[in-house]
């Protein structure tokens, strides 16, 4: 009798430490939770202040485009200054969008025409950036904007890229090869006219076919001894490297309607970055700065 009651006794004592076991567990278990939540809620808030700060920065982009545009200048690389503002660290740049060759271009054009023009013009820059090399990726990529330029959905829409980034999803297409093409591209929601005051060399290759990194290089040299660059297209079709063409030149324009707003934001333990596509709008009595699209953390 005295063993079955120590054994009884035992057997209780050990359900109660497993119970009391089993208690500590649970509260262990729900303070965890409660932190892990109050971490996220704290996450989230700072979040939306993170955007709200970048939105801010955006509204700053819109403002330099907008002034730009009333003094009839080109913005190339309008850099948003490292600032502190409600204890979080803003900077980014506003670049003109249309210093770079629109592939939209070649999608948009006629194609009841036996040539296309703008994939010619692309093709020579392709042609000069990757020399012989990457040929199976240099066809891939043509073959995919001819391709996508005889799309003609039942809408009657072009069907425009919204991205450069979808061409990294072109079967073929590297991220090396993506990497070294993407500076001098653009995919601009229309038929744009390449800006010849902020393109480089690169892409000044895309105005004719023809030209050549010597010559596109000297046009570079000639754009920069003139205060503000060309004063208008006709200033540039004047010089020496174009009148030689004597070709079918493809549009060029010194004033940009469309640019790319990159802004970084640290704020807490946030660091979020976001792009904005933004677009002078003239069709009010007052020109303003809309926004196309906009993109947290990618292009």
């Amino acid at each position: 009798m005295i063993i079955n009651f120590k054994r009884q006794q035992g057997t209780v004592l050990i359900v109660a430490l497993f119970i009391v076991a089993l208690l500590e567990i649970v509260v262990v278990g729900f303070v965890m939770h409660h932190k892990m939540s109050i971490y996220h809620s704290r996450n989230y808030v700072d979040l939306i202040e993170a955007q709200s700060i970048l939105l801010g920065g955006e509204e700053q982009a819109k403002q330099a485009i907008l002034a730009s545009f009333n003094s009839q200048k080109t913005l190339s690389n309008y850099p948003i200054v490292k600032t502190a503002q409600n204890g979080a660290v803003i900077e980014g740049i506003v670049m003109d969008a249309q210093g770079t060759f629109n592939i939209n271009n070649i999608i948009a054009e006629n194609n009841d025409e036996p040539t296309n023009k703008n994939l010619t013009r692309f093709s020579n820059l392709l042609k000069t950036l990757f020399h012989e090399k990457n040929q199976d990726e240099v066809t891939a990529l043509t073959t995919f904007l001819q391709l996508r330029s005889q799309l003609k959905p039942k809408s009657g829409k072009t069907m425009f890229i919204n991205s450069i980034t979808e061409l990294r999803s072109v079967p073929g297409i590297t991220s090396v090869f993506y990497t070294a093409l993407a500076p001098y591209i653009s995919a601009l929601p229309s038929l744009t006219a390449l800006n010849v005051n902020s393109a480089n060399e690169y892409s000044l290759l895309t105005i004719d076919p023809k030209l050549t990194l010597k010559e596109t290089k000297a046009i570079v040299r000639i754009r920069d001894s003139f205060e503000g660059g060309f004063s208008s297209t006709d200033s540039f079709e004047a010089i020496g490297p174009i009148q030689a063409l004597e070709g079918d030149l493809g549009r060029v324009t010194i004033l940009s309607d469309y640019y790319i707003a990159s802004l970084t934001v640290h704020y807490q333990d946030v660091e979020l970055t976001m792009n904005s596509l933004l677009k002078i709008n003239t069709e009010d009595e007052k020109p303003s700065v809309k926004v196309i699209w906009r993109s947290f953390g990618t292009l």
